[in-house]
């Protein structure tokens, strides 16, 4: 956390090793997109992430969240679906719950639904209220970037014949 007397006086300039990287990018011919950078500012928002360095969140943000859930409730209200709409939809939440990964758990008839649907078909009642639980998990798709880090972090993985966990006993 920067104090805020501090985060005042650096607003707006490049830090040495970023002043530094963009020097040598522009040696070897590389630009940076001119207006698409953003230093030192306590708010951002790129890529449909918004960033609120004074709160220490990230989360989706509000246009792009209001986009989803107008697109979901029209797939929902259609009275068939092509598979093609169903796979945006969900790609697109996909990528919003990136900010919050347990909400990736809300999705479990949707993909059984989309692995064996057919080209058009009315959505399942299981797949329907799974994708109004994205709508309803709005609220909680943000991340807390001032949570403490784990001393032991920790990665599973698995496969369909096994899986496999391993904690780490420190950070390097």
């Amino acid at each position: 956390v920067v104090p805020a007397g501090v985060a005042l006086r650096i607003q707006g300039t490049v830090a040495k090793p970023h002043a530094a990287l963009r020097h040598a990018y522009n040696n070897f011919g590389v630009r940076c997109a001119s207006g698409k950078e953003t230093e030192r500012c306590s708010e951002a928002k790129r890529k449909g992430l918004y960033v609120d360095g004074s709160a220490g969140r990230a989360s989706i943000s509000v246009d792009r969240l209001l986009a989803h859930v107008a697109m979901t409730a029209w797939i929902i209200a259609q009275p068939t679906c092509k598979l093609k709409w169903l796979q945006s939809v969900v790609g697109r939440w996909v990528s919003d719950f990136a900010v919050r990964r347990p909400a990736f758990g809300c999705f479990d008839k949707v993909w059984a639904h989309i692995v064996r649907a057919p080209l058009r078909a009315p959505l399942p009642p299981g797949v329907v209220d799974e994708l109004l639980m994205a709508v309803c998990m709005i609220p909680l798709l943000y991340t807390d970037m001032r949570m403490p880090v784990d001393p032991y972090p920790m990665a599973t993985d698995a496969s369909e014949t096994g899986g496999g966990a391993t904690v780490a006993t420190g950070l390097t």
